[in-house]
């Protein structure tokens, strides 16, 4: 029994549209690239950044997750991609993305015109996911541990559109929107990302930035994201970035999670690191004191393009 609790858990998670099958989709504050590809080569230059998460820190096999990035500008031209490697207990998931955008820009005199961008990507990405039942405790008559180790390589598209028209922005991008095994009997489902926000100035390159995420998946689930970024310059190269979130989400009709997350990010002329703190509202705080969560990114050179206002990006 003890086996089959392990294994309905793993499957739970798994089933979840919000599940780890896609573990760098709760990164996009840091980095709106890994939800739209519609942002690939958003920077004037090229990008490159890294990143680590660690969730529920005091549960043992908890999930971490690790990503490097790379998006290049070539003038209405954005390329990118990025690699993941997640572990969530004795399930894992390493995959890839390869994104291509192309960029509008209004025609006009107006400063404003020359501000407003639509953009539209597209990505492709592969999946290996797998189960190390091997290091289930052998339990006779238990018909789904087998020790067999099943891997599952599984293949997707995603598709995305942004605007830009200062100090607005918004974006939409539908994921997953080919269908595929890829666990013990479920399928992959496609799930919409709408990003939404807009800046306050307040004096010189100082602003206040609220903005929305909201999440829904084919099966119902839904998630939402209420933050607040306040960018405060120090020097010409130097600028301190920092974001309060609320985060609420729904699984399987009926589970409920509430968390809150603040980041602190601290950009020196090309260089950025930042540090998110994720705190549970839910039950579970009860057992965890939260996750952790870094970025690191470069930029470097120019390009043809100049670069587009949105989030996270803006600064560039």
């Amino acid at each position: 029994m003890r086996h089959l609790f392990i294994v309905y858990i793993l499957f739970t998670c798994l089933y979840s549209g919000f599940s780890q099958y896609q573990p760098i989709q709760n990164q996009y504050i840091l980095n709106p690239f890994y939800i739209n590809p519609a942002f690939a080569g958003a920077v004037n230059g090229t990008l490159l950044s890294a990143t680590q998460r660690s969730q529920w820190i005091e549960f043992p096999e908890s999930p971490n997750t690790q990503t490097i990035a790379y998006q290049t500008n070539k003038g209405k031209v954005g390329l990118g991609g990025w690699v993941y490697r997640d572990q969530n207990g004795l399930t894992g998931n390493t995959g890839f993305e390869s994104s291509f955008a192309y960029h509008l820009s209004f025609k006009g005199k107006r400063e404003e015109a020359k501000n407003s961008r639509i953009l539209f990507g597209l990505a492709i990405s592969g999946n290996q996911w797998t189960v190390r039942e091997d290091k289930f405790t052998p339990s006779a008559g238990d018909p789904l541990v087998t020790g067999a180790n099943p891997s599952r390589f599984t293949p997707n598209a995603h598709v995305g559109f942004y605007f830009s028209h200062y100090p607005f922005y918004a974006g939409v991008s539908v994921r997953d929107i080919l269908p595929a095994e890829k666990n013990f009997v479920t399928k992959s489902w496609y799930n919409i990302h709408f990003l939404s926000g807009f800046q306050i100035p307040v004096a010189n390159d100082f602003y206040i930035e609220p903005s929305i995420l909201l999440r829904l998946t084919a099966l119902g689930d839904w998630q939402t994201d209420v933050n607040a970024t306040i960018h405060i310059p120090i020097s010409n190269k130097i600028s301190l970035l920092n974001t309060l979130s609320l985060n609420r989400e729904q699984l399987n009709f009926k589970n409920e999670n509430l968390s809150a997350s603040a980041i602190f990010g601290l950009k020196i002329d090309a260089y950025q690191i930042s540090y998110r703190y994720i705190y549970p509202l839910s039950l579970i705080n009860s057992f965890t004191i939260g996750g952790h969560e870094w970025m690191l990114s470069y930029r470097f050179g120019k390009t043809k393009g100049s670069g587009v206002f949105c989030p996270t990006f803006s600064g560039y």
